[in-house]
């Protein structure tokens, strides 16, 4: 049985012993994220009352099936310019989260930072370049989805990190510690339009979507001379 099925049993055997309501088939988890001993399920999964006001037991009986020992659901992204996660813990106390990606250890925040999975092909991508001895600067930061695989695979010289977000700041120090690289790198913290370093850069990396189009200026300004420019 997949563990998918084992939680529909589990549930179902668990309503029907308690006595409670029927639960609903699409708050049952399909899928979920799974980082380490952590797992994070999407929004509307276990929505319903009769679960929510479950205690620990019934928490630690899905975390067994899914061979973990944390879990949470996370909600609407809030709307405060950073893009904060609203994230429930269900299970576990600490929302630190560590998850080792080619070779590269990341730890966040999860209920103050997000992990952006979807970027995974171009983290994988980046790592492939050959950056020796040339300086990046990532404009976009974050906890370092970019900056540590230029360090680490693409053996970039030194980056320059500019992230305003104080929460992904802390986790981008937590990050380059980890992989004993902060030698390498140093953390620009603000507005990038206001601290981004002038002809320092062989590399610009703008990791900002739908588009950057609002920061090829300052990128271009922070070119060492007329390289590369990775938009995004």
């Amino acid at each position: 049985m997949s563990p998918h099925d084992n939680i529909v049993k589990f549930i179902n055997s668990y309503v029907s012993e308690n006595n409670l309501d029927e639960v609903m088939k699409n708050e049952i988890p399909r899928k979920w994220e799974k980082y380490g001993d952590f797992v994070l399920f999407d929004q509307r999964t276990f929505e319903s009352n009769v679960l929510k006001c479950q205690g620990e037991t019934f928490w630690k009986k899905i975390a067994e099936i899914l061979k973990c020992k944390r879990l949470a659901v996370k909600n609407k992204i809030k709307n405060d310019g950073y893009r904060t996660p609203n994230v429930t813990l269900l299970l576990g106390n600490d929302p630190w989260i560590m998850y080792k990606d080619n070779n590269i250890l990341y730890t966040w925040n999860v209920e103050k930072s997000m992990f952006s999975a979807g970027n995974v092909t171009e983290r994988h991508r980046i790592a492939l370049f050959n950056c020796d001895n040339e300086v990046v600067i990532d404009l976009f930061a974050g906890i370092g989805y970019f900056t540590l695989p230029y360090i680490v695979h693409a053996k970039a010289k030194f980056v320059y990190a500019c992230e305003w977000n104080p929460v992904a700041v802390e986790a981008l120090r937590r990050n380059l510690e980890l992989n004993k690289i902060s030698y390498k790198c140093i953390i620009l913290e603000g507005d990038n339009n206001l601290l981004c370093p002038k002809k320092k850069g062989n590399r610009i990396n703008l990791g900002l979507i739908p588009t950057s189009s609002s920061h090829w200026k300052i990128a271009c300004e922070a070119l060492f001379c007329t390289r590369k420019l990775m938009k995004g």
